[in-house]
């Protein structure tokens, strides 16, 4: 007898785009897992706020409405290629140009569509440029209340990215918020789950030794979210985790939060 396989936690997935490599590689994911009957939208975010600064700031009155113009003109050229990539799947996205600033677009439009999952590219970073607090993406998975998952742009994008995934177990709730979403994948992708308790050293850089050697396909680990001043990305092991993991991320915030 055939076992049926539950259908996936994941029904109104979230892609912001940018067009940049990154986001490439989070839009083919996000096509490679969409189920039919779910929902795709993707985000194209113009952020006016530089030129609206400069505006005010400069000394000689200008008229920035040209430039306005070719901001509005790039967020629609990128929704064109998301859906020339859509189309080829084939997908039908929802899609939307905001004009707001990246992080609270991005949060706004996932609340709007009711969305259980956000997918978005990574840079790598190495050395200083680890310690930057500021990218898009961080901001995302410091605010959200969905899962995100982080994939980077030299990543293969799989067919199946729930395969193997390891999970990173604590003494906290957030990692009890990781265990519940793991296990929810079990049914939906079959998934082999692998869990990792990791009590010396450094925490992060074993999780992601682990998942080298286990092969998992994601790495699944819970955060604290917004908590204190800069919450989740001043020391977290799951703010390691994503800095330098060359393996897809899927990052659940506290429940409780």
């Amino acid at each position: 007898m055939t076992t049926a396989i539950a259908s996936s936690p994941f029904t109104s997935i979230l892609v912001p785009y940018d067009g940049s490599e990154p986001s490439q590689a989070a839009l083919a994911q996000a096509l490679a897992l969409v189920e039919p009957g779910a929902r795709l939208v993707i985000v194209s975010v113009v952020d006016e706020t530089p030129l609206i600064s400069e505006a005010g700031g400069a000394m000689v009155a200008y008229d920035p409405t040209t430039l306005f113009e070719a901001l509005d003109a790039e967020g629609r050229a990128r929704i064109t290629d998301a859906m020339t990539r859509c189309t080829a799947a084939p997908v039908a996205p929802i899609t939307e140009l905001v004009h707001d600033q990246p992080v609270p677009a991005i949060l706004a439009t996932a609340k709007k569509y009711g969305s259980n999952l956000i997918i978005m590219g990574t840079h790598a970073r190495t050395g200083v440029a680890r310690l930057f607090l500021g990218s898009t993406t961080e901001g995302v998975l410091r605010w959200s209340d969905v899962p995100v998952l982080t994939i980077r742009a030299s990543d293969a994008v799989s067919a199946h990215p729930f395969a193997t995934a390891l999970v990173g177990i604590a003494d906290s709730e957030a990692s009890d918020a990781a265990v519940e979403l793991a296990a929810k994948l079990v049914p939906a992708y079959q998934t082999h789950i692998v869990e990792l308790h990791v009590d010396r050293g450094n925490p992060a850089d074993g999780l992601i030794a682990a998942a080298h050697a286990a092969r998992a396909t994601v790495m699944v680990v819970g955060s604290h979210g917004q908590r204190g001043l800069r919450g989740f990305f001043l020391g977290s092991v799951a703010e390691g985790v994503v800095r330098a993991s060359d393996v897809p991320v899927l990052v659940v915030r506290d429940r409780n939060e």
